[in-house]
C-alpha cells in the first residue's frame, strides 16, 4: 500500500462514512470516518520514512509498531506529535474536534464491534474530520 494509495483510501473511507450517515447507519459511519484518520496518518508515516510502500517495505519486526490503529501513537510515528500538540494548544476548535473523536466517540478499531452511535454523533464526527479550518483531515493533509 503506497502513500498515494493510502491517500485515495482515506478519501474513499470518508466518502463511505458519509453514505452510511445519509442512510442512518451511524455506527458504521463513525467507524469508517475514524478509519480515514488512521489511513491519513499512515500516509504521513510513508512520507516521513521515505518509503513508497507502507506494508511491503516495512516487513521486519519493527513493522509491527507501524501496523497499529491507535491514533495517538500514529500521530507520534508520523513525526507530528510536536506540531499536533501545538495545534491542540493554540486552536480551541481543533482541540474540541480531537476531544470529540477521542472522548465522545472514543474511536478505536474496536468501534467496529459496538452499536449505539446516533445521528448527532455521526454528523459531528464527520464535521470534526472535514472542517476546512479546524478538521483533523485537512490538518493531516498538510503533512502527508
Amino acid at each position: 500500500m503506497t502513500g498515494p494509495e493510502l491517500k485515495i483510501l482515506t478519501q474513499l473511507r470518508l466518502k463511505e462514512a458519509k453514505v452510511l450517515y445519509r442512510n442512518r447507519l451511524y455506527d458504521g459511519s463513525c467507524y469508517l470516518a475514524g478509519y480515514s484518520i488512521e489511513l491519513a496518518l499512515k500516509a504521513a508515516i510513508c512520507k516521513r520514512m521515505g518509503t513508497p510502500d507502507f506494508f511491503d517495505t516495512i516487513r521486519s519486526e519493527t513493522a509491527r509498531a507501524f501496523k497499529i490503529h491507535n491514533l495517538d501513537e500514529l500521530i507520534t510515528l508520523a513525526g507530528l506529535r510536536p506540531k499536533f500538540d501545538a495545534e491542540v494548544a493554540a486552536n480551541i476548535h481543533f482541540r474540541n474536534n480531537w476531544s470529540f473523536i477521542k472522548t465522545t466517540i472514543n474511536w478505536s478499531e474496536q468501534l467496529r464491534y459496538q452499536v449505539g452511535k446516533n445521528q448527532i454523533e455521526a454528523e459531528t464526527m464527520i464535521i470534526a474530520l472535514t472542517d476546512s479550518q479546524n478538521g483533523l483531515l485537512p490538518w493531516i493533509k498538510k503533512y502527508w
